[in-house]
């Protein structure tokens, strides 16, 4: 009972501390874990050398998401300089006779103007708190990796010898379960990204693979995800118009993609993304919905990212010291696959090969 005390106050202490870089932890912890099945595969031919392979996997990393955020400011600016010049060449006289108050049309333009500048630096300052996280946390996923795979078979000293196959398993699974929500928000996102791709391609508009890419990303948010790449898309063509169809109006054309977005997104969501998420995680699909909606309710997205994946481990824990305390007539976790390489957390009960760097 002091125990178990102790443990409650242990973890209220560390949620407190932790709270302030939560986002970078987290976001750490997510590259470690995404990238080690790379860094693995990479490392078999590499013999002994894991060290080096996470270090090339991590370099490509940082080098694509740096070329990709540079593109990204540079296209936002250069985009917002066309906006101001074309707000600033307005011919002011042909607007007179539309307005009630012409006197006052060149400082409302200035106002547009500067309200336009004002938008671009707040934009900026939101991509750069935002790259900050991101290297941050793959910098912490890297030592993180570094960590684990220092630390492989840690475990084995000090679970008893009895149980080690069992602790193994339990571990195997963890990493199963991971593996497959990972690979069910891959495919869930090439859905959406897939489908957005093609329908932007039939309508025209603006920018479409950069726009199916950003909607396909957006959309691993749960359940809001899709509805915020919607709103995306639809700011797009509202700026932009449609490339195919010139004569129609931009809030009109924006407003159809907005509706056919949501109808994809959500259409996706809902008849592929959440059943198969609860397939692969072993849990009801309502479970994983509600899930999602309280790790939303602490205010953060990555909880909600995370919310399935943790009730999962916990379901997975639970039914093992469930079928220990009871002394139920039945395996209490599926065997080790012997033959199966080590996952990101089962390596902390295998050991680490002789001479292995």
């Amino acid at each position: 009972m002091l125990i178990a005390f102790f443990l409650i106050v242990f973890s209220i202490l560390a949620i407190t501390l932790i709270k302030p870089v939560f986002n970078v932890v987290v976001v750490g912890f997510l590259f470690s874990f995404i990238l080690y099945l790379p860094i693995n595969a990479l490392a078999k031919r590499m013999p002994r050398h894991f060290m080096l392979a996470q270090s090339i996997i991590f370099s490509a990393v940082a080098l694509i998401f740096a070329f990709l955020i540079l593109n990204l400011i540079q296209n936002v600016v250069s985009d917002t300089d066309k906006l101001i010049q074309a707000l600033q060449s307005v011919d002011i006289s042909k607007l007179q006779g539309l307005v009630a108050a012409p006197e006052n049309i060149s400082s409302q333009m200035n106002q547009i103007t500067l309200s336009v500048a004002s938008g671009l630096v707040q934009t900026l300052g939101g991509v750069v708190n935002s790259v900050i996280t991101l290297f941050t946390g793959l910098f912490i996923g890297y030592l993180l990796m570094m960590n684990m795979h220092g630390g492989r078979g840690a475990m084995i000293a000090w679970v008893p010898e009895p149980m080690a196959g069992e602790i193994r398993s339990l571990l195997s699974s963890m990493d199963n379960m991971w593996v497959r929500y990972m690979l069910v928000q891959v495919i869930y996102a090439s859905c959406i990204a897939g489908a957005s791709y093609v329908l932007f391609l039939l309508l025209g508009v603006p920018y479409p693979l950069p726009m199916a890419l950003i909607i396909g990303i957006l959309s691993v948010i749960p359940i809001i995800g899709g509805i915020l790449g919607s709103i995306v898309i639809a700011v797009n063509c509202l700026l932009f118009g449609s490339t195919r169809f010139t004569e129609m109006t931009p809030w009109v054309f924006a407003t159809i993609i907005l509706v056919l977005e949501l109808l994809i997104s959500q259409g996706i969501y809902f008849f592929i993304g959440l059943p198969l998420t609860g397939k692969m995680v072993k849990l009801p699909m309502v479970v994983v919905l509600v899930g999602a909606m309280i790790g939303f309710s602490t205010g953060s997205i990555l909880v909600a990212f995370l919310a399935v994946p943790v009730i999962s481990t916990f379901k997975v824990f639970g039914s093992y010291l469930l079928v220990k305390v009871l002394n139920l007539n039945r395996p209490a976790i599926e065997p080790f696959d012997e033959k199966a390489d080590p996952g990101f957390f089962s390596q902390l009960m295998i050991p680490k090969a002789p001479g292995y760097k």
